[in-house]
């Protein structure tokens, strides 16, 4: 057991004790908790439910496992009952919640899926404990966690835990591990970078993204729409409005969203709009959703 490990669980009963949680949760054979219950993660953080998220699961996962007992046969080797981790990773597990919860504030969802699994995934991949780890022991967690979803995410989120947990709190002997992993890492929907942190290639390709094909209407719905409130005549005092609101989009190029942050007073909105309408936009090239 190295310093690092121990500060870290210190730092975890000292969240917990600071929400009047019970650090030690009594386990049955298979590791769940006995009340069923374990740490209310949601009811900590004033969460309102549904959902609501708990630790109560202390054992091995059970996906894991079946991948492990399935190599462990192969090799002539009598396959692994489901039982409680061993109290090191019990502790790693519950004081990475805390810190991620209770100091980190991040979300309860999170924590449960992202948190706890990938390290009861670790723990049940390797027969050592969390101070001990090498790179070549997470590597075979990671092979087991990503064959456990076709997906590949679970084992993403093992290699983000040791980037976030062990090496972040240096708890094992031979790190930092995450540089010598090399795996490459999946490719997240959106960016985490504040935008105010972007190049401006990034900018600019970000703003053609919101002009995405599929949700422009089609140019024959356009010119319709174009003929419609030129050439027809309003049946109702609302289509007037109507009508005149689209006319003066469709002349100035001017978006939704600039229409609605225009001023209450129609002196201003005035001026607004001549000098727009002094650079005219192609109807065409003006088309948003």
């Amino acid at each position: 057991m190295n310093p690092h490990y121990s500060a870290f669980i210190e730092l975890g009963k000292a969240l917990v004790g600071e929400k009047g949680l019970q650090w030690d949760i009594p386990l049955d054979e298979a590791g769940a908790a006995r009340d069923g219950v374990g740490w209310n993660l949601t009811a900590v953080t004033c969460d309102v439910p549904p959902p609501n998220h708990y630790l109560r699961d202390l054992g091995a996962e059970a996906k894991a496992l079946a991948i492990v007992n399935a190599e462990r046969v192969e090799r002539g080797l009598m396959p692994l009952p489901r039982r409680a981790l061993a109290v090191s990773w019990q502790d790693l597990i519950k004081a990475a919640v805390a810190e991620q919860l209770l100091f980190r504030r991040n979300t309860t969802r999170y924590v449960a899926h992202s948190i706890a699994r990938p390290l009861r995934v670790i723990a049940t991949c390797v027969d050592k404990a969390p101070w001990q780890l090498t790179a070549d022991d997470l590597r075979a967690a990671i092979r087991i966690a990503t064959a456990c979803q076709a997906t590949g995410k679970l084992g993403d989120q093992v290699v983000g835990i040791v980037k976030t947990v062990f090496d972040a709190q240096h708890i094992c002997d031979a790190g930092p591990l995450y540089p010598s992993l090399a795996v490459p890492r999946m490719q997240a929907n959106g960016t985490n970078k504040a935008k105010h942190t972007w190049s401006q290639e990034e900018l600019r390709a970000d703003l053609e993204a919101r002009k995405r094909g599929e949700r422009l209407p089609e140019r024959r719905a356009f010119w319709e729409l174009t003929r419609i409130v030129m050439t027809e005549r309003p049946r109702t005092f609302m289509d007037e409005l109507r009508f005149a609101a689209v006319r003066t989009l469709i002349v100035t190029g001017m978006r939704a969203g600039e229409v609605a942050l225009l001023p209450l007073d129609g002196s201003v909105s005035g001026r607004i709009w001549t000098r727009r309408v002094v650079q005219p936009v192609s109807p065409v090239a003006s088309r948003h959703p």
